[in-house]
C-alpha cells in the first residue's frame, strides 16, 4: 500500500465525512514517510554494491599484473582483502553495531575475499582439489559471519553454497553411492541464526528471503540422500512437504514471514498429486527395494510430528494448502 498517496487523500476523506479528524491523524502517523528509514535502506544497498564492486576491482587490478609477481608476494596479496574485510567488520562492530550497512557491507566484502583467497592460494601453490571441496571450505569459512557480525547476505550465500555442494556430491558420486553428509551439520549450524532473525526481524523483507532460501535448501538437500529414486520415495517427499505447509502454525499468534515454507511445500504437494494422477506412475510403484525405507521413515515421522503439533492450534483442512492433501 502506498503510504504517501494515502496521506494526500486524507483531507478529502475528512471533508466527505468518511473518517474523523482523529482517525486521519492516526492514519497519517501510521503511513507517514520515514526519511531516516529510507536513507538507511539506500545506505544498505549502496554498502553491499560498493563492497562487491571494490572487491571485484581489486581482483581485476591484481590479475592484470599477476604473472609478474613472485610466489611470496602473490601469497601475501591473496590475504590482503581478507585482512581488510576483517578490519572493516571489526570497525562496524565497535562503532556502529546497529547499522545494517556496517553489518552487511563489510561481511559481503570479507566473504568474497575469503572465497577468492582460497582459490588463489590453491592456484599459487598448485594445490589440487574439486569444486565440492572448494565449496565446502568456503562455506565453513563464511559460517562465522552469520553470527559475527550477523550478516543476512552472508547467510543467503552460505545456504546457496552448501546446497550447491550437496547437489554436486550426490550427482557426481551417484555411481559410487556417495552422500553429502556434511550438508546436515552445515545446515543445522545456520538454524540458530534463522531463529534469532525470526525474533529480531521476523516481519521484515530480509527474513522473507531468508525463509525462502532456508526452505529451498532444506527441501532440495533432504532429497539427495537416497540410493535411488522410485515412486515409493515420494512418500518421504510428501511428508516433508506437508511439514513445510505447517510451519506458520508453529508460531500461531505471532506474525512471522514464513510464507515461503508454505509456498514450496504446497507447490511440491500439488506437483506430486499431478504426477500421481497418471495411471502408469501407479503401475511402476515398487515397494520391494527397501534400502531407503529408514530414511523415508524419518521423513514421515517428521511430517507426522509436525501435523500433531500443529493440531493443537489448527483444525483439519484449515487454510490452504492442506497438508492432508
Amino acid at each position: 500500500m502506498n503510504g504517501p498517496w494515502i496521506t494526500q487523500v486524507l483531507p478529502e476523506l475528512v471533508r466527505e465525512g468518511l473518517i474523523t479528524a482523529d482517525q486521519a491523524e492516526r492514519i497519517r502517523a501510521r503511513y507517514a514517510a520515514d526519511p531516516q528509514r529510507s536513507g538507511n535502506r539506500m545506505l544498505l544497498v549502496f554498502a553491499i554494491l560498493g563492497s562487491l564492486l571494490v572487491g571485484l576491482g581489486i581482483i581485476l587490478i591484481i590479475a592484470h599484473n599477476w604473472d609478474d609477481l613472485g610466489r611470496g608476494t602473490r601469497t601475501a596479496i591473496a590475504f590482503v582483502p581478507v585482512v581488510l574485510g576483517q578490519g572493516l567488520v571489526l570497525y562496524g562492530i565497535i562503532r556502529s553495531p546497529e547499522v545494517a550497512a556496517w553489518r552487511e557491507g563489510p561481511a559481503v566484502l570479507l566473504a568474497s575475499a575469503l572465497c577468492a583467497c582460497v582459490s588463489l592460494i590453491a592456484q599459487i601453490h598448485h594445490i589440487g582439489g574439486s569444486l565440492e571441496g572448494y565449496l565446502l571450505t568456503c562455506a565453513v569459512l563464511i559460517l562465522p559471519l552469520l553470527y559475527v557480525p550477523g550478516s543476512f547476505c552472508a547467510a543467503l550465500g552460505y545456504l546457496a553454497m552448501i546446497t550447491w555442494y550437496a547437489w554436486i556430491v550426490r550427482f557426481e558420486g551417484f555411481s559410487t553411492g556417495e552422500r553429502p553428509w556434511w550438508f546436515v551439520p552445515l545446515l543445522l549450524a545456520a538454524v540458530p541464526f534463522y531463529l534469532r532473525e525470526a525474533r529480531r526481524n521476523g516481519t521484515g523483507a530480509a527474513f522473507l528471503w531468508l525463509s525462502f532460501f532456508f526452505a529451498l535448501s532444506t527441501g532440495l538437500g533432504s532429497q539427495l540422500f537416497y540410493t535411488d529414486w522410485t515412486p515409493a520415495h515420494v512418500l518421504g517427499l510428501a511428508a516433508l512437504a506437508a511439514a513445510f505447509t505447517l510451519v506458520p502454525w508453529s508460531h500461531a499468534g505471532r506474525e512471522l514471514r514464513t510464507w515461503p515454507w508454505v509456498l514450496i511445500g504446497g507447490a511440491t504437494m500439488l506437483l506430486i498429486m499431478c504426477v500421481f494422477s497418471f495411471r502408469p506412475v501407479w503401475e511402476e510403484f515398487d515397494m520391494k527395494d527397501r534400502a531407503d525405507w529408514p530414511l523415508i521413515g524419518v521423513y514421515i515421522a517428521i511430517g507426522t510430528v509436525a501435523y500433531v503439533l500443529a493440531s493443537r492450534t489448527r483444525e483439519p483442512f484449515e487454510r490452504w494448502p492442506y497438508p492432508e492433501g
